[in-house]
């Protein structure tokens, strides 16, 4: 199958999952009674009239209307894509490998596909503090790299394709110690503080006190002098620090963050590419392969850390 047949069918499936959605919701109200069958002759009727039509636009018009998009256009004139990514998170993106880095590759091909791969990507490293900016001067395309913010209108996001637990570590040999009173460091303005805060408030019964630090190294430190009992940390963060400081999971998820490949609001056609190649590589399995490939935690750690 091509290029264009992998969009189509992807495009396809994505509108056939929505639209069996909203028809489980409005049929059993919409065919009732004898108003309800003539609706249902007339609903058939117009099923065939749209199955040909849609069949005459794949027919003729075969061309994705991605594809056809100026942002799109704009990357295929100047064939290369620009990528986003980290460069400093073991399994995600450090030194020239990991899930984001491997995930940009994908995209070229169906962004530029038949191109040489070296040529048309360019692997530009992000931070937290520089990625929406790089967004939004052009300095890259798009960013796999970015947690999802709903509502926040800088950017247009992707559908998940990376769900990193949020951990509570302490150190090795204190695993089975009761969560209950700890004292649980997290650094400021990280999705740790969020998921960390978000356990605490919805469990108040534990008693758990936090202490809040500027950085990773502050909060590390504090771990191993005994400051603190614990921290929260993401997955991803759990494997770069964990054999440097000897941590180990306590066993308790005190949340989940989403990751998502991002775009500016300028480039919304580069998300929705991006979305079928998500959903291609989920239905396929290479997605999760990618994801115990590069070491990273997967959804099965995740409930069995919960069970």
């Amino acid at each position: 199958m091509g290029e264009n047949g992998r969009f189509e069918k992807a495009d396809s499936a994505l509108s056939t999952r929505y639209t069996v959605m909203m028809l489980k919701r409005r049929i059993p109200y919409f065919f009732k009674g004898d108003k309800g069958k003539r609706r249902a002759k007339i609903a058939v009727g117009c099923a065939v009239v749209l199955a040909a039509i849609a069949l005459a636009v794949l027919v003729f018009n075969p061309e994705p209307m991605l594809l056809e998009s100026a942002e799109i256009r704009s990357i295929e004139n100047r064939g290369v894509l620009r990528v986003g990514v980290r460069t400093d998170m073991p399994g995600l993106g450090f030194e020239g490998e990991g899930l984001e880095v491997e995930l940009a590759s994908r995209l070229v091909t169906y962004i530029l596909p038949g191109r040489d791969l070296a040529s048309a990507l360019e692997l530009v490293p992000v931070t937290a503090k520089t990625v929406t900016a790089k967004l939004d001067d052009g300095s890259i395309d798009v960013a796999i790299c970015m947690m999802r913010k709903d509502g926040y209108s800088s950017c247009v996001y992707s559908g998940t394709y990376y769900v990193d637990p949020v951990w509570l570590a302490v150190k090795a040999g204190e695993e089975g110690l009761s969560i209950d009173g700890l004292s649980i460091g997290y650094v400021t303005g990280t999705p740790s503080e969020t998921a960390l805060k978000s356990y605490a408030g919805a469990n108040p019964d534990k008693g758990i006190s936090t202490s809040v630090f500027a950085s990773y190294p502050d909060m590390l430190a504090a771990l191993d002098k005994g400051v603190v009992d614990g921290i929260s940390l993401t997955g991803t963060h759990y494997i770069k620090y964990r054999e440097e400081h000897g941590l180990n999971i306590h066993g308790t998820m005190l949340g989940t963050v989403n990751y998502a490949i991002a775009s500016s609001t300028d480039s919304p056609a580069l998300v929705q590419i991006a979305d079928m190649m998500i959903y291609d590589m989920m239905e396929s399995g290479e997605l999760d392969s990618m994801i115990e490939r590069h070491g990273l935690f997967t959804i099965a750690d995740n409930e069995d850390s919960e069970g």
